[in-house]
């Protein structure tokens, strides 16, 4: 039995309709999208345009060595002047360091530019692995979104946001990762429910 072109046309549309409103290609593309925007954000620590955050706070900070992400053998309790004691000859407890540039550098964390990954919760939460795939949450039929559950990640990306202006934002890239996924994932499925 042959079609028309016409016919054929409507058959290709009443599929692709069909296959957004069981969204599984939107999944696909949405978390191939994810993939970049994760590695960009928390390996590469680049902005939406390529340029990479850097840590410029100089404002010293005191940490106890015990309860800080890596460093309980790296970091000493130490005061500002590099005394271990104080006058009265009890041990500190908390470590000085110039800046939480220094501190990431101390304890063997990326510190040449801004990554986000201190103690892997924010990453692990916005990436919401699935069978060790980086997955979006669903929020409405064909739509999902990277977001967090926690409060305090949700607090991490909000204070990340106001200082580092558009790192959690989707780059022109990931866009287009995300269009092409669609598109590849859509192609597949037609071409699968023609035969």
């Amino acid at each position: 039995m042959s079609i028309s072109l016409s016919q054929y046309i409507d058959k290709i549309k009443a599929m692709s309709n069909m296959l957004l409103l069981a969204d599984k290609p939107v999944q696909l593309a949405s978390g191939s999208a994810l993939f970049e925007f994760s590695k960009r954000v928390f390996q590469t620590g680049e902005s939406t345009t390529g340029g990479k955050f850097q840590y410029n706070s100089t404002t010293p900070l005191y940490v106890n060595p015990a309860t800080t992400f890596g460093s309980t053998s790296k970091l000493k309790p130490i005061g500002k002047n590099g005394q271990t004691k104080f006058k009265s000859g009890k041990n500190h407890k908390t470590a000085y360091v110039a800046s939480y540039k220094e501190l990431r550098s101390i304890v063997g964390r990326e510190s040449s530019f801004v990554n986000w990954e201190a103690t892997g919760d924010l990453k692990s939460e916005i990436e919401n692995r699935v069978n060790n795939t980086p997955t979006t949450r669903k929020f409405a039929e064909a739509e999902y979104t990277i977001q967090t559950v926690s409060k305090e990640n949700s607090g991490k990306l909000k204070g990340f946001a106001t200082k580092y202006v558009g790192v959690f934002k989707i780059s022109e890239s990931e866009k287009k990762t995300y269009y092409n996924a669609l598109e590849n994932e859509l192609l597949k499925q037609i071409d699968e429910s023609l035969k």
